[in-house]
């Protein structure tokens, strides 16, 4: 049984994105409380590039935990932040996350 997290989810995609759709359904299907930012346009490929690990690969979709709460364009989302929030990651990272 998924227990939803009371921080909200950040949920990067941008559009037309097959697997974004599905995690997405999976996520309300689960009753899992996010927010949705459309790289692009809610949030620039900049920022988005910066808070992933160098290692990754910047598609979507990519689910973070942020521990304050919802993003909101007052954001500082700056490198220096990446400290504050936890990847979960794209579409299999988090069916697998939920699983367990």
């Amino acid at each position: 049984m998924i227990n939803p997290i009371t921080n909200y989810i950040l949920f990067t995609r941008d559009e037309k994105c097959n697997w974004c759709d599905q995690l997405k359904e999976f996520l309300k299907e689960n009753g899992i409380t996010f927010q949705e930012l459309v790289v692009g346009k809610n949030i620039s490929r900049d920022e988005f590039v910066a808070l992933l690990p160098s290692n990754i690969r910047p598609t979507v979709p990519q689910l973070f935990v942020f521990p304050w709460g919802s993003f909101s364009s007052n954001n500082n989302f700056g490198v220096g932040n990446v400290d504050n929030f936890k990847r979960i990651g794209g579409y299999e990272d988090a069916i697998a996350y939920f699983s367990t």
